[in-house]
């Protein structure tokens, strides 16, 4: 996949958003049939994340905004993607604005994630990935 591919897949965020977006530094090497999906945290734009998904033969993509506060420390917390029981500080609330009118409203989807969105695979994370990607492309 390459870099335009990617940014053009980004579906629910401007077009500067998408080319504002850093690439993770090994996106090129990458076994996408092998993925599930690929999630990373923007390291010039601390807030940022970004998943990506091949579905339906093409490569979809939302920028996520992370919560600018955190859970209480100590304590555990799920990621609802992968459903991995982490600390507190390992999920984050990540929100994802819809896409079309709704998004253009201010609209918006939120779930807990992994904060590094480095999910554990497992046989239903593609499942509500897909659900998640539904609720954000679909309103």
């Amino acid at each position: 996949m390459t870099e335009a591919q990617i940014r053009r897949a980004m579906s629910n965020c401007s077009r500067g958003d998408a080319s504002a977006m850093t690439l993770p530094k090994d996106f090129a090497e990458r076994d996408w049939p092998s993925l599930t999906f690929l999630g990373w945290r923007d390291p010039k734009l601390d807030q940022r994340g970004y998943v990506l998904r091949w579905r339906d033969g093409r490569p979809v993509g939302l920028l996520l905004r992370a919560a600018g506060s955190s859970m209480s420390r100590g304590r555990a917390a799920m990621c609802l993607l992968c459903q991995a029981v982490r600390t507190a500080d390992e999920v984050t609330l990540f929100t994802a604005r819809r896409a079309g009118d709704a998004g253009r409203r201010g609209d918006t989807v939120g779930t807990y994630v992994c904060a590094a969105l480095n999910c554990i695979p497992g046989d239903e994370l593609a499942t509500r990935l897909d659900a998640f990607l539904d609720e954000v492309l679909h309103p």
